[in-house]
């Protein structure tokens, strides 16, 4: 298979991490009596709305069927140069 196909695993697994620890975070804050169970429903919203804005500034919907993986906003070669010192 193709190295796509074989750290599809991996990709999951690295995808749902992030969401699993903030839905942990949350509840042991309002478990605790740290938040009120409103703070951590809005902080929440906004953190989803904001992340959702941030990768559809770049990246196509995940939905969408095109070709096209990255958005033109992203170069396709990155020049570094370097002055001497």
């Amino acid at each position: 298979g193709s190295h796509q196909q074989r750290c599809g695993g991996i990709r999951l697994v690295a995808t749902l991490i992030p969401p699993i620890v903030a839905l942990l975070i949350a509840v042991s804050r309002t478990c605790d009596y740290h938040h009120h169970w409103q703070d951590i429903s809005v902080g929440s919203s906004i953190g989803i709305i904001v992340s959702w804005l941030s990768y559809r500034l770049y990246f196509p919907s995940v939905t969408s069927t095109s070709e096209a993986a990255v958005s033109k906003r992203i170069p396709e070669k990155v020049e570094w140069r370097y002055r001497d010192v």
